[in-house]
């Protein structure tokens, strides 16, 4: 009996444009209205947050079974362990359409969310989600949230995986009735 490989990826740098037509955006996403995905053969998977000049200052990192909050200011890396990362997949449903983003051909799908709806468009070879948009009901109107891929390189020669940063200090959350000095 042969020992199952594991699943190979199509390795990519990926950039998002996040908008809120609505005018209402999110204050968790500190009014970024950008992400970069990065994704290793492996699987494993880097979404990543850039300041004005570039610099990155937040990202999480799922890596072998664990999820790391990455700071880059403080230089640090919270392990959670245990967390899968998020599982591609096609959105159930029928397809209603296709469309071309960011040069990609792609399949789309209806989307239904906790308080609302929209719309999913996916590159099924490639594994990557090329738009999503959604409309949620908020209080007396509806929030529309619009995530799409403006631009993707796949990576030549293969990223093969996602390290934490050599100058990173990884901690990890306290648990109940644990001490600081526990972890070390």
């Amino acid at each position: 009996m042969r020992a199952q490989q594991p699943e190979q990826w199509t390795s990519y740098t990926a950039i998002y444009k996040i908008t809120y037509p609505t005018g209402a955006p999110n204050p968790l996403d500190n009014l970024d209205t950008s992400k970069e995905i990065i994704r290793a053969v492996d699987g494993s998977k880097l979404s990543l947050k850039r300041d004005s000049s570039g610099r990155p200052v937040a990202g999480i990192l799922w890596k072998g079974g664990s999820m790391y909050h990455l700071n880059y200011i403080r230089s640090q890396a919270m392990a959670f362990k245990g967390a899968n990362p998020p599982r591609w997949e096609l959105p159930p449903g029928s397809p209603i359409g296709t469309a071309k983003v960011a040069g990609l051909d792609c399949v789309i799908y209806p989307l239904q969310v906790a308080g609302g709806e929209g719309t999913k468009c996916v590159d099924a070879v490639d594994k990557l989600t090329a738009k999503t948009g959604i409309h949620m009901q908020r209080g007396n109107g509806t929030q529309i949230y619009i995530e799409e891929l403006t631009s993707v390189k796949f990576e030549t020669p293969l990223l093969q995986t996602i390290e934490i940063p050599k100058d990173f200090r990884v901690i990890h959350p306290l648990m109940a009735g644990e001490s600081p000095e526990d972890q070390q």
